[in-house]
């Protein structure tokens, strides 16, 4: 039997790493294991990339003998840069205007004049957020539609996958959908409502919503990465068939472990037997603040004076960007001992410092429909797991329901501060800390592809 052919639409694939490792993770994970279907990846070049994703991911291409095709991106903004310069405000024979400074700066690089500009200007950063919408993967669109059709014109292929973000991936795949062709939206994220894009216009919020319901309505299957995002979407979308969205999560990946796990025989790693080291992989912005760690911290560095029993060390991996300056903060207003700032490494690197650590930290504030990938990947380790979230949310849903370790609300510092005892205590009585959580397999990631699989090959999509 001729077997079915699938084009992933993936802005994210390796090797981006950094940044982008969620969005690149969900398509490779899906494809490593794959084998009942021809796949093909649609991506763009990766000296294309914006310049603060890595280059480093460590999955060797073809993945699962995908073919891959890569385009090029269509800069508009700098293209009208140019004309402009030809064509328009030549004064003095200059060829520009005297209050406009042209910076040269591309649309997929998100640049903003300042206010104190002249009226070019300000014209031309109006452009330029229209021209960056909806992401910085909005150049690769029009590059991406062009090639898709024709791909999929001389394959034959019988479904386009899409996962966003970036929401340009579903807008190429909109534009892909045709006459034999089945479309299946993913969305690892919320596009509309979602709590971590605060400082967006109303005009953008109603584009929002008009696209997403463009998309949604021309799908034929929507994957949803938590039961509670997919009832916000079926209380948005009730004339559309609820059959039509699909609970799919994220899950982890035994083989990105392989290299970087290092641990004893007894399946039990730290680098110190001495103190407990708490780690948080990802980005810290915005609301994804530790300050209710901080916090806990203080107060336990307090009640040991200058002779705590154990250092609780908490380790960041991954960049910081928070709304305030958190080393004033450690260094004058807290009492906090030791804050290491390991900052953005490969991705192998993390797996092994997260295998090494006692407790494995999520900061989740304010998002009650996202559940983070990096849950799936501490699960695997068999680490204690502490979760700083709403307790009515998708993830204290999740995190109660299969019993993957602690959580507490940002504003319960106390009781973030009793586990901190707790863990230390475990930690002198036994040397080491380690869970066996029951449900793991549940999100093997071989498993939830097979799910995904057999969607497809029985007609469910239809």
């Amino acid at each position: 039997m001729k077997r079915k052919k699938i084009l992933f639409v993936s802005y994210y694939y390796p090797p981006a790493a950094g940044q982008a490792l969620p969005g690149t993770q969900r398509s490779v994970k899906f494809i490593r294991y794959m084998d009942r279907f021809e796949k093909y990846v649609m991506t763009v070049r990766p000296e294309l990339y914006p310049g603060y994703f890595t280059l480093d991911h460590p999955a060797s291409l073809p993945v699962n003998g995908e073919q891959i095709v890569r385009t090029e991106v269509y800069d508009i903004f700098q293209f009208l840069v140019k004309v402009k310069n030809r064509l328009l405000f030549r004064q003095n024979g200059s060829g520009a205007d005297e209050n406009e400074q042209d910076t040269g700066s591309s649309a997929c690089s998100g640049v903003c004049g300042n206010g104190n500009a002249g009226t070019f200007q300000k014209l031309k950063d109006i452009v330029s957020a229209m021209l960056t919408y909806p992401d910085e993967a909005n150049c690769w669109i029009l590059p991406a539609v062009r090639k898709g059709r024709k791909l999929i014109k001389q394959e034959g292929v019988d479904y386009v996958f899409a996962t966003g973000k970036p929401w340009s991936a579903l807008i190429v795949a909109f534009f892909l959908k045709k006459k034999g062709v089945q479309l299946v939206i993913d969305f690892r994220d919320p596009w509309v409502n979602n709590p971590f894009e605060t400082n967006i216009s109303g005009v953008r919020k109603a584009v929002d919503k008009f696209l997403e319901k463009k998309v949604v309505r021309k799908a034929d299957r929507v994957l949803l990465n938590t039961e509670d995002l997919r009832q916000e979407f079926l209380r948005r979308y009730p004339t559309e068939p609820k059959e039509k969205f699909i609970t799919m999560t994220n899950g982890y990946d035994a083989a990105d472990f392989a290299v970087s796990l290092q641990a004893p025989k007894d399946g039990v790693a730290c680098e110190d037997r001495d103190n407990l080291v708490l780690t948080h992989a990802g980005l810290l912005y915005g609301l994804r603040d530790p300050i209710a760690v901080f916090k806990a911290l203080d107060r336990y560095y307090q009640q040991y004076k200058e002779n705590p029993e154990v250092n609780v060390i908490f380790r960041q991996l991954g960049d910081i960007t928070l709304d305030y300056n958190y080393q004033d903060y450690l260094q004058f207003d807290s009492n906090v001992e030791v804050f290491d700032n390991v900052g953005q490494v490969p991705y192998s690197e993390c797996l092994g410092y997260l295998s090494r650590s006692d407790v494995l930290l999520i900061i989740q504030p304010d998002t009650k429909t996202q559940i983070p990938s990096k849950l799936f990947e501490y699960i695997f380790l068999n680490k204690p797991i502490l979760t700083i979230a709403p307790l009515d949310g998708a993830l204290a849903a999740m995190i109660k329901q299969y019993g993957f370790g602690k959580i507490y609300d940002p504003s319960d510092v106390d009781g973030i501060l009793s586990y901190f005892h707790d863990k230390v205590k475990e930690k002198k009585e036994k040397g080491y800390l380690r869970c066996d959580y029951v449900h793991r397999e549940r999100f093997d990631i071989k498993n939830i592809t097979a799910e995904f699989e057999q969607l497809l090959l029985d007609g469910a999509v239809a």
